[in-house]
């Protein structure tokens, strides 16, 4: 259940070795390049289902969106010698490392964090500039979006981001933390962390449900358990339907108990949910 967008990522890094394969020919030199090319192409899928392991993510690569790959740099150079120059894939650039320490307030960094998440992943479906291979430009626009959510990623887990988790008041912050938390899929610890503590606060605060059952959802995704509100609902074939595992019946048991009502693909599919 891998996302088209994962799935173009890992076909563009590894196409080169699938295609060699393709033209092979029945002689005995040709079969033993395919075979490399299979074991190469094996040994790269071990080691990237490895590196996601490390970071708890077990489970469904729905998500994901090639935003586990590690070495980003590699990704992005190859998209660069197809393009010929980087500003032809016109996306916006990502913040530089500061030289010397600046300070900033966990408020303005979450903010300027979500706002980039948001204008990388918008700039996902820009038509690539005329005369521009789209592949490339769309690996390069994937690789600027998976970096944000890596750094992003890190920043989560710092203590100045968790204690604005905790004690933040209002809405926008919130909104921005659990934003950045919902796109930190290789991270799927750290998400239902701050799903918990959204979960903990939002009635004090007056604030929905559904986003912290959202996240805790899709951190149970991302490390191979069962959905247990059954909100994360995907796309596959123009129908709806659970992303991961969901036991729908104990999921609506759970919603009735919240006052939610249940979850139903077939009504989904009527109002036109894929369309």
């Amino acid at each position: 259940m891998n996302s088209p967008l994962g799935l173009l990522i890992v076909s563009a890094l590894f196409g080169g070795l699938t295609s060699g394969a393709a033209v092979a020919s029945s002689s005995a030199a040709p079969l033993h390049t395919e075979s490399a090319a299979n074991q190469d192409l094996i040994s790269a899928t071990i080691f990237r289902r490895e590196a996601l392991q490390r970071r708890g993510h077990t489970g469904d690569e729905t998500y994901l969106q090639g935003c586990d790959l590690t070495d980003l740099q590699s990704d992005r150079h190859a998209a660069l010698l197809k393009l010929g120059r980087i500003h032809e894939a016109g996306s916006p650039p990502l913040p530089p490392a500061k030289s010397s320490p600046e300070v900033v307030s966990p408020t303005k960094i979450a903010r300027d964090a979500a706002s980039l998440d948001q204008e990388l992943r918008n700039h996902l479906t820009t038509p690539a500039p005329d005369g521009a291979d789209p592949d490339a430009v769309l690996q390069l626009r994937m690789a600027d979006m998976c970096e944000a959510d890596l750094r992003h990623g890190l920043w989560l887990q710092s203590d100045a981001a968790i204690d604005l988790m905790l004690t933040a008041t209002d809405r926008q912050v919130l909104g921005d933390l659990l934003l950045l938390a919902l796109h930190a899929d290789h991270l799927p610890a750290l998400q239902d962390q701050y799903s918990a503590i959204y979960l903990a606060r939002r009635q004090s605060l007056g604030l929905p449900i559904d986003p912290g059952l959202r996240l805790k959802d899709r951190s149970r995704i991302n490390a191979g358990e069962p959905q247990i509100y059954g909100t994360a609902v995907i796309c596959e074939a123009g129908r709806a339907v659970f992303a991961g595992r969901t036991d729908l019946r104990h999921a609506n048991l759970l919603r009735a108990a919240l006052g939610l009502a249940p979850q139903d693909l077939a009504e989904k599919d009527s109002r036109g949910f894929c369309s």
